[in-house]
């Protein structure tokens, strides 16, 4: 099979309208060229694109092919993104993870028989599809929230509050009420007793007297003398000075 060479010359990324509805896809232009370095003009060619992520041998996000025809100059245009879907989807790529590579491989032919393949890094410009999240960032205005809360309005005045804490409302102060001093000032419903009539038949006939009452404690007789009380204590009873120097002493101040 005769070797076809593609040179590659640029690559145009277009990213519009990210600020409204960004469009899932993006340009790439190549020039295709024979093993004669002649341009393959007006001719349809096949194209298969794959995303890898992380390196140039890294795993494939997203294949999809194109059917696509060069101009007179050997140009093929393709919208990456609006081809057929192989393998994911163009829309699902996590463009802030990591690098990607785009790898190209062609068919002169028109068909899937790819015989080139080129890799090559994309750089920073596809990196703005990821921009098109910001559509769902939040603003930072509280107004664009949804589900927001009511906010109850405070009242100033604190004769707006329901009335459920016992405040006083009147500006005067209440009479404050006498209280009695004697107990029959009061309204009987303790049950004391304003008098009382003994109706015990036994107690009114009772004439009061101690020698009438029965179980009466025996009441000991008190000793009016030391010595009526028994010698447990060792007191004196009597005492015989035998000290013949004592007895010799006349008892007077001067010895």
């Amino acid at each position: 099979m005769k070797k076809i060479s593609i040179l590659l010359m640029f690559l145009v990324l277009c990213v519009c309208g990210l600020m409204a509805q960004a469009p899932e896809k993006f340009t790439y232009q190549a020039v295709v060229r024979n093993a004669g370095n002649s341009l393959v003009t007006n001719a349809q060619v096949g194209v298969r694109v794959s995303v890898l992520q992380g390196s140039a041998q890294g795993t494939p996000v997203f294949v999809e092919t194109h059917s696509a025809s060069t101009n007179a100059n050997g140009l093929v245009t393709l919208e990456i993104g609006g081809g057929n879907a192989q393998t994911g989807s163009f829309s699902a790529i996590n463009w802030a993870d990591g690098v990607f590579f785009l790898k190209t491989e062609i068919d002169p032919n028109g068909g899937n028989n790819y015989s080139v393949t080129t890799t090559q890094q994309l750089l920073s410009v596809p990196y703005a599809l990821y921009a098109k999240q910001a559509e769902n960032g939040f603003s930072g205005d509280y107004n664009d929230l949804t589900n927001t809360p009511t906010i109850p309005t405070v009242p100033t005045n604190v004769s707006a509050f329901t009335n459920d804490a016992g405040y006083i409302t009147m500006d005067s102060v209440p009479a404050i009420p006498t209280v009695p001093t004697n107990v029959s000032a009061f309204t009987n419903d303790a049950g004391y007793l304003t008098g009382y009539t003994e109706t015990d038949p036994l107690f009114n006939a009772w004439d009061k007297n101690y020698n009438d009452l029965t179980n009466t404690p025996t009441i000991p007789t008190v000793p009016t003398n030391v010595s009526a009380f028994t010698n447990d204590a060792g007191y004196l009873t009597g005492y015989t000075e035998t000290d013949p120097l004592f007895n010799a002493w006349d008892k007077t101040t001067t010895i």
